[in-house]
């Protein structure tokens, strides 16, 4: 695909596509919160890192620092223990007892808790309440200063800090946008039905209080169209 017009004219190499209706998919990407030498060589995002562990069977580094926020951490040191690596630590911002106060969400979510399972059946040290505030080379590896913890020497540092959405597919469709008053990102505006301000482009997922601007079209959805979808 290599246009796309508010009129949900989409080209793909030689075809030229006019759907009915859209359904915009394009996944989100890691956010990080930077801090002096966050971009260093070695320095990588979780997700990057999971990823390459995945596809090539081989972890970032030998040595290996997990550091952000969120659960999506523990999963990504378990699966970078389990091609090899030596996980010095999970460096976590949030205590756990902030995750247990959310006990329905988390019964909600059988896949995250199986990722945390994995986790603890790998021993790896958890650093709650706590951050890695700077990077610096060291020789041929990393030094990474961890608040509470002194500095540790690492061949990589892999940093996630939640995901930002990606609406670069839903800017091009002519969607409107919003500011996600949680964490400041930039969102796609849908309205309580699920429909965003371009007739016929729809998100996938929900962010909880999603708000758009009044619909340019009649509230009630076309028979076929689905009025509701589960939350992320």
């Amino acid at each position: 695909m290599w246009r796309v017009t508010p009129e949900r004219e989409i080209r793909a190499g030689r075809h030229t596509l006019r759907p009915g209706a859209v359904v915009l998919a394009p996944g989100a990407y890691d956010r990080v919160v930077p801090f002096p030498g966050w971009d260093l060589p070695g320095v990588v995002t979780a997700g990057g890192a999971q990823a390459h562990a995945k596809n090539s069977g081989v972890p970032v580094g030998q040595r290996v620092l997990v550091a952000g926020t969120g659960p999506f951490l523990l999963a990504v040191a378990a699966t970078l223990a389990g091609v090899g690596a030596d996980v010095v630590a999970v460096v976590e911002a949030a205590r756990l007892s902030r995750w247990l106060r959310h006990p329905g969400a988390v019964l909600r979510s059988p896949g995250r808790v199986l990722e945390a399972g994995r986790y603890l059946s790998r021993r790896i040290p958890l650093w709650q309440g706590s951050a890695v505030t700077a990077v610096e080379p060291y020789g041929a590896a990393l030094r990474a200063t961890v608040d509470g913890h002194g500095t540790v020497d690492v061949d990589a540092v892999c940093v996630g800090h939640g995901f930002t959405p990606s609406v670069e597919l839903a800017l091009a469709f002519g969607c409107a946008t919003r500011t996600d008053p949680r964490d400041g990102s930039l969102v796609v505006a849908v309205d309580d039905d699920q429909r965003t301000t371009v007739p016929g482009c729809w998100p996938p997922g929900r962010r909880p209080g999603s708000v758009a601007p009044p619909s340019p079209w009649p509230r009630a959805p076309s028979p076929g169209t689905p009025r509701h979808t589960t939350s992320d």
